[in-house]
């Protein structure tokens, strides 16, 4: 029985599932070259590698969720999910803004 949140276009399966909120890794036995649904809506930051290399991501279909094109044989899927660059430094300058906000509200607090 072919897991719900993996869906194979043309003829195979998948096996070996494991899937949590920011990776999800499972196997494609595929009988002819294929693409593979991943239930997942696409959000940038999300990647794909099959056998290792980096695969492109669509997204573009009726749901807005991750097909990966994968060859015919088996493979070892992987699609993750990681911080953008642009979240990196947003970040960074949040936690820098908080820091300086301390200092700040320590430093008034003594001299006041």
């Amino acid at each position: 029985m072919q897991p719900t949140w993996i869906q194979v276009e043309g003829v195979g399966s998948v096996n070996n599932l494991v899937y949590n909120s920011k990776k999800i890794t499972f196997d494609v036995l595929a009988k002819e070259n294929t693409k593979v649904r991943v239930n997942t809506i696409y959000y940038p930051g999300w990647k794909a590698k099959v056998d290792g290399a980096n695969k492109k991501i669509s997204y573009e279909n009726a749901k807005g969720v991750i097909d990966v094109e994968v060859s015919k044989g088996k493979h070892i899927v992987e699609v993750s999910f990681s911080e953008t660059p642009v979240r990196l430094v947003s970040n960074f300058i949040s936690i820098a803004c908080l820091v300086i906000l301390i200092i700040v509200a320590k430093r008034a607090r003594f001299t006041g």
